[in-house]
Order: structure tokens, then C-alpha cells, then sequence
């Protein structure tokens, strides 16, 4: 039973990365920070580190292409003045290309969650939106399409506001 548990599911890996080629399932990891956030001293500190995002679109409209975006923020421990924690934002997210060009734009409403380690600061909650901008890397195969990608994120809970620099690659 067990030999054959991972055959099949590398069959359905498969045939996810060849239903992702068709649908333009999108996944980019970069650099991000945050706005001010309050440690547990009372000190407003900002947060940077490594981030991840995976965008799975749930319909292609003739000009925007709607979908449902993760984010993960592994912020702080990479400089002295950096806090630890993470930053989770969930989004559904409109995607769209300037009439004309090729640079897209995106914009997404969502929810966020700001979470401390090692004390370091109180968890965060609440609404957050997202506004970017993505420029093409002109190496665009019939498989992948990557792009750079600026975004801002705007919330009333400065924790989950920041920006973002990432790489993103399109199936």
C-alpha cells in the first residue's frame, strides 16, 4: 500500500503543474517590509525578511484575471533592528495588462495577520489591501512567464502595511 502512495501522488503533481500551465497559477518570492510595529517595550520597530507569495486564479475575464493570493512575510533576525515574526495576508486579487504594454497591474482586498515570535511583539489583526504594479523579464517560454513585481500593502494596522520587491513566475 505504501510504494504505491507515492506514485500516485506524483501523478497528481503532475497533472496539477500541466492543469497550472493552462489556468496561470503564479507563485514569486522576494524581499518585503512592513510598517511600524510596536514591541513589547512600547518601541516602534519595523520588520523585513524573505517572502513568499502563491497566487491560484479562479477566473480569466477578457481583461482582469480574478484569483485568491497568499502571502508570507518571514520577517526579522536578518538585522539588528529588525523584530521576529511573520506576516500572513490572504487576498482576491484582479489582474490586469495596460491596453498597450505589456506591464500588468494588480490590486486585492483581503485579510492579514501579524504574528510575533519570541514575544517580540503582540499579534496583529485586520483588513489590508494590495496595490501593484508588474514589469515583464522579457525571458517569456511556453511555459513560464516571469516578471518583477512591486506591491504596496495599505491597512489601518500599520503592522500589516509595508511593501514588497519579488520575482514571479507565471505557469
Amino acid at each position: 500500500m505504501k510504494t504505491r502512495i507515492a506514485p500516485t501522488l506524483s501523478l497528481f503533481a503532475l497533472a496539477g503543474i500541466a492543469g497550472a500551465q493552462v489556468t496561470g497559477f503564479r507563485v514569486s518570492a522576494g524581499y518585503g517590509w512592513t510598517g511600524g510595529i510596536k514591541d513589547n517595550g512600547g518601541v516602534r520597530r519595523n520588520m523585513s525578511g524573505p517572502e513568499l507569495t502563491v497566487t491560484l486564479p479562479l477566473n480569466h475575464l477578457p481583461l482582469v484575471e480574478i484569483g485568491l493570493e497568499g502571502d508570507i512575510l518571514f520577517g526579522g533576525g536578518f538585522a539588528n533592528s529588525s523584530i521576529k515574526g511573520n506576516i500572513y495576508r490572504a487576498f482576491l486579487t484582479g489582474r490586469a495588462t495596460i491596453p498597450g504594454s505589456q506591464v500588468g497591474a494588480f490590486l486585492g482586498t483581503g485579510f492579514g495577520s501579524a504574528q510575533g515570535r519570541a514575544g517580540d511583539f503582540a499579534s496583529v489583526n485586520g483588513f489590508v489591501t494590495q496595490l501593484g504594479v508588474s514589469f515583464p523579464l522579457g525571458m517569456r517560454t511556453p511555459v513560464l512567464a516571469p516578471s518583477l513585481e512591486v506591491a504596496g500593502y495599505f491597512s489601518s494596522r500599520t503592522a500589516l502595511s509595508g511593501f514588497s520587491v519579488s520575482v514571479a513566475v507565471k505557469f
